[in-house]
């Protein structure tokens, strides 16, 4: 499927897997639970703690990049969409897309150290 046209509110199954598809380039986009999310920041980072967003980018150097690329993955827990969206006191539909692009940025290189 292409995009994230999905009715709102997004519900997290086992896992809920998007493609986000735009003229050449791919990202995978997975929907899941704080449980979820914190099993797979232990497997892959060694963090036993559930997180809001993961990202994983599949490309280090974007200076050689094929005609097609995939970005990479991003995980999004759905349980702190909703429990981040009350604390900072917008929706739900805005907290996911902050996150989104969060992720998004995270994909394309940009890291903590330099935001600080």
């Amino acid at each position: 499927s292409s995009g994230i046209n999905a009715e709102w509110p997004l519900r997290p199954g086992k896992l809920i897997k998007r493609e986000i598809r735009y003229n050449f380039s791919e990202t995978y986009l997975f929907l899941v639970n704080d449980l979820l999310i914190k099993k797979i920041n232990y497997t892959r980072r060694n963090k036993n703690i559930a997180t809001d967003v993961l990202s994983f980018p599949y490309q280090k150097d974007f200076d050689n990049l094929t005609p097609y690329v995939i970005l990479g993955e991003i995980v999004i827990s759905l349980d702190k969409v909703k429990e981040q969206a009350v604390l900072v006191g917008h929706s739900q539909k805005e907290e996911f897309f902050r996150l989104l692009v969060h992720g998004f940025l995270h994909l394309l290189g940009l890291t903590y150290r330099f935001l600080g």
